[in-house]
């Protein structure tokens, strides 16, 4: 296998190779993220009012965590008792599916809102939470994790145009609009973030890349959100031997 040396770091001891293939993209992210609201927020995060929309997911579990070290005052949005099972105690959450989060908050009472799901209702709602003088930050953009259709060149341009068209409203009427999507990672934010102090996202199944219709059906849940647990898939003997690859593991 050949691949970008950018894109390649030394796995801490503490992690499995199962848990470092898994909290690589989660990381990516999460450090991209928080290093652009930091220089919103002149570099300090302290007493920040914080609302994290999708919580369950890996991303948002670190997310979770790392802003809570960071300092900054956290509330998160998720399903119910698989997003409480991941925070901490101290952390208020609210249940999507009791009622949108916008009408569980105080409007306009936030600094700084985290989307890991993506899509306009998210952006709506979010407005509605978020001070005018706030930040509307997305890993998704506009169309959002849950949609795993290949765009055309039309539907692109249209999407993008989108982005362009949040960030002046944001601009003109506040609050402003942030689409955050590194393209390799940052390794020294990453291992500040993420790997120095430990943290790490649920494996919820390794499946052997061998089994296809698992690995179909692993990549459909993954694409589509539906997980709070990372997959990973693994480079078995069988799939090696078939002339595809070979060695124990795929990260």
């Amino acid at each position: 296998m050949v691949t970008d040396a950018d894109f390649c770091h030394r796995k801490p001891d503490g992690l499995s190779w199962e848990a470092a293939s898994a909290i690589s993209t989660a990381a990516m992210a999460v450090t991209d993220i928080v290093k652009t609201a930091k220089k919103s927020a002149d570099g300090d995060l302290v007493g920040k009012k914080s609302l994290i929309v999708g919580a369950s997911g890996p991303a948002g579990q670190l997310l979770t965590e790392v802003l809570s070290r960071e300092g900054a005052d956290v509330t998160v949005v998720g399903s119910g008792k698989g997003v409480i099972d991941t925070v901490r105690p101290s952390t208020r959450v609210l249940d999507y599916e009791v009622k949108p989060f916008s009408e569980q908050v105080e409007a306009h009472s936030y600094d700084l809102l985290f989307d890991c799901v993506g899509g306009d209702e998210v952006l709506s709602e979010g407005r509605e939470a978020l001070k005018k003088s706030g930040q509307f930050l997305t890993v998704a953009g506009p169309i959002g994790e849950a949609n795993t259709d290949a765009l055309s060149w039309g539907e692109f341009l249209l999407e993008l145009n989108k982005v362009g068209t949040h960030m002046g409203e944001g601009l003109i009427f506040g609050p402003s609009y942030a689409f955050v999507a590194g393209l390799k990672p940052d390794w020294a934010e990453i291992d500040k973030y993420i790997l120095e102090p430990g943290l790490s996202v649920n494996v919820g199944e390794t499946i052997p890349l061998s089994e296809l219709d698992k690995v179909r059906e692993g990549v459909d849940s993954a694409m589509n959100h539906w997980n709070r647990d990372k997959i990973v898939l693994i480079n078995d003997e069988n799939f090696g031997s078939s002339g595809f690859g070979s060695g124990p593991e795929l990260n």
